[in-house]
């Protein structure tokens, strides 16, 4: 008798991460394979492109351990990075996912002005921009200039 199998988004999230851990070189390709099918299936990203999308959380903890300028320098050269290989699309999803509310002042222009060379390959980024608007005004952290140069 055939079995009817349904699975969740988090019960595949968690098989994806059990896969992954897999060496292929000790169980073979198939369970990267099968994790990269589950992925694409429930519209997961891969660990790879989690960990690239981390950047910006990334960046401000640095920023929150006191460490202002290498949370900037390191929040430049990944989104450097990103246009240097053509990911925009990648980078784009970024800006549509970001919290703006959780980032400090420093990060949102810091990513407002790594991201400015792109702003014709980035359709979220005026959307973005607005919301960094609001977010400012709404904190009382904005100032007349402070944004400008960075619109989109």
């Amino acid at each position: 008798m055939a079995r009817d199998w349904t699975l969740t988004r988090t019960e595949a999230e968690n098989l994806v991460d059990l896969l992954e851990d897999c060496d292929p070189k000790e169980v073979g390709t198939w369970r990267h394979d099968l994790a990269s099918e589950l992925r694409e299936l429930f519209g997961m990203v891969s660990l790879e492109e989690e960990k690239e999308s981390r950047f910006v959380l990334r960046a401000q903890k640095l920023e929150d351990e006191g460490h202002t300028d290498k949370a900037l320098n390191f929040l430049y050269d990944s989104v450097d990075d990103l246009m240097r290989n053509g990911e925009f699309s990648r980078l784009n999803t970024i800006l549509e996912s970001t919290a703006v509310g959780e980032l400090s002042t420093d990060i949102l222009l810091g990513v407002l002005t790594a991201t400015l060379p792109a702003r014709r390959r980035l359709p979220a980024r005026p959307e973005f921009f607005g919301k960094v608007q609001k977010v400012l005004h709404a904190r009382n952290e904005y100032e007349e200039g402070l944004l400008t140069g960075l619109e989109a």
